[in-house]
């Protein structure tokens, strides 16, 4: 039942859930299948997307990854310092003022891009405790995930990325219940939307538009909801969680 569509996300009929976020950029994808987000004039220094790439993405494939499953804060630190031993870089990323943070990921593997942030995101660990610093640098509270920077010729090397929380972070939902399992999340919250190029190329920039593949969660397919010819029929649990009332 689930169909794709592309759409510009600049446009005024946006599919689930840029209808509530309508000045989320458009969406563009080089020959690589790397994204670049074409932003209003103005705009670039305060916004920094989420963007899930499709299954077939080279970045999908290549560094796989996983849903989101953090550790505790003390085992994250300690994760820190036994991959620091083994090598691996520590990049931080300090968090800018302002920052508006878009997109929806539902902690899968994702591009994290704007505000200078340039981040396929492989898998998070989790938060650090609070009060600790790495490299001399405070970063109590911040996130760290395994991640490659992008533009990357032929791969890039693994590194662990620490970002401000909120740049990895789903929007807020009034209307979810706490203390969820990752099972109970997936029945009632729609799956993120993923994006991938669709072979047509915007005329002022030379690249793919993204494709959108969207869908609606199992408890509204059972409240009646579904995705046909590019529409989305939301059940009622998706302005639940959303706040609205009908």
């Amino acid at each position: 039942m689930e169909r794709d569509y592309v759409v510009r996300t600049t446009t005024r009929h946006i599919p689930p859930p840029f209808d509530l976020h309508p000045d989320f950029p458009t969406v563009l994808f080089n020959r690589e299948g790397e994204p670049q987000l074409d932003l209003p004039a103005g705009a670039a220094g305060d916004i920094v997307c989420q963007v899930v790439p499709s299954h077939g993405s080279v970045y999908t494939r290549r560094y796989r990854g996983g849903y989101r499953a953090w550790e505790d804060p003390p085992t994250v630190h300690s994760i820190v310092a036994a991959l620091s031993i083994l090598g691996y870089a520590v990049v931080i990323h300090s968090r800018v003022p302002g920052v508006r943070v878009m997109g929806v990921s539902r902690g899968l593997p994702r591009f994290v891009c704007g505000r200078g942030v340039a981040v396929f995101v492989i898998r998070e660990f989790g938060a650090l405790p609070d009060g600790v610093e790495v490299e001399g640098r405070s970063v109590g509270g911040m996130v760290v995930a395994l991640g490659v920077p992008f533009p990357s010729e032929g791969g890039g090397t693994p590194a662990l990325h620490i970002f401000p929380a909120e740049y990895l972070a789903d929007p807020v939902l009034p209307g979810l219940p706490a203390g969820l399992t990752q099972a109970e999340e997936a029945f009632l919250l729609p799956p993120p939307p993923k994006f991938s190029p669709s072979g047509y190329v915007d005329s002022e920039t030379g690249l793919d538009l993204a494709w959108i593949d969207y869908g609606v969660s199992e408890r509204e397919y059972q409240e009646g909801g579904g995705v046909l010819f590019g529409f989305a029929f939301r059940g009622r649990s998706y302005y639940d969680l959303h706040g609205f009332s009908l």
